[in-house]
């Protein structure tokens, strides 16, 4: 059972993973006596621990933080982790500062909020990736600031300070040298940032209407797309075809629209056998994909 345990406390301190534990098979055959598991309290909580930042580090992030005008945040999966959503945005308001993330990031804050822009780096939007690359300060948060988050390291740019905050040291100035050491959780890391900053907010000027349009302006064109498949498949396979009409909604929602639908006809429909299959091509059209590339400098 001290083998479990440490097995537990590796994978839930730190930056979370698996954990292999190898059982001989001779161990895995024998009888165990009742009461001989005996579990401990935290076992299996994630984070077990929730290290905050170093005092002289956080008044290097404030610093910097108030002579910034464009802060950005780039938040990724190590926030998600740390249950840092609330702390997050709570810091982007803060900041009126534009939030973008990696795919493993997404959710930390709804979509729909206005400094919210969607997944930058090389599997991001073009939008996303022009605001990194605009800011005049980047806060990563619970990220590596691998390639793919920072497209291929360009974007923030050369000379652009950062702030890293992340549980894992050894990531900390591996790809930005310089970047502001904040060794923490996520969670508790920018609720020791928020207090530190105070009530007073730094004076930034993000223009969120004009980054709002310029990343409705970029979707439209992909919906026009996204219209042309729709009709495609309805060609091919049929206009009645549950499975078609769902994806068909998948295809077109957008921002805040919604469903309503009566309950009893999708389950009238799901009850019936579908009157095509799927043919082994694709459709005709195809949706255009981003490139997500920078603009020209």
């Amino acid at each position: 059972d001290d083998v479990v345990d440490a097995a537990l406390r590796v994978a839930t301190t730190g930056r979370p993973g698996p954990v292999v534990l190898c059982v001989p098979e001779d161990v895995g055959h024998a009888a165990v006596p009742d009461g001989a598991l005996r579990r401990r309290a935290r076992s299996g909580v994630y984070p077990q621990h929730r290290p905050a930042p170093d005092p002289e580090a956080l008044g290097e992030a404030v610093r910097l933080i108030r002579e910034a005008r464009r802060p950005a945040l780039l938040v990724v999966g190590g926030a998600l982790a740390s249950g840092a959503g609330r702390e997050v945005r709570a810091l982007a308001e803060y900041l009126r500062a534009p939030v973008t993330t990696t795919i493993t990031g997404k959710g930390i804050m709804e979509e729909t909020h206005r400094q919210v822009y969607g997944v930058t780096g090389s599997m991001g939007n073009p939008v996303s990736n022009q605001i990194v690359a605009e800011a005049d300060l980047v806060l990563f948060i619970g990220c590596k600031a691998g390639q793919l988050a920072t497209f291929g390291y360009d974007a923030p740019k050369a000379g652009v300070p950062t702030i890293h905050l992340d549980i894992d040291p050894e990531e900390i100035g591996r790809n930005f040298a310089g970047s502001v050491p904040l060794v923490a959780d996520a969670r508790s890391g920018v609720t020791a940032l928020l207090r530190a900053l105070g009530p007073e907010r730094p004076a930034t000027t993000w223009d969120h209407e004009d980054m709002g349009r310029r990343l409705q302006d970029w979707y439209r064109p992909l919906l026009v797309g996204m219209v042309l498949e729709v009709v495609a498949i309805r060609r091919l396979y049929g206009r009645d075809h549950l499975d078609h009409v769902l994806g068909t909604f998948g295809l077109l929602l957008f921002f805040n629209d919604a469903i309503v639908a009566e309950v009893r006809a999708p389950a009238d429909r799901l009850r019936q056998p579908p009157r095509r299959r799927f043919k082994p091509h694709p459709p005709p059209f195809r949706r255009r994909r981003s490139t997500g590339l920078l603009p020209d400098s």
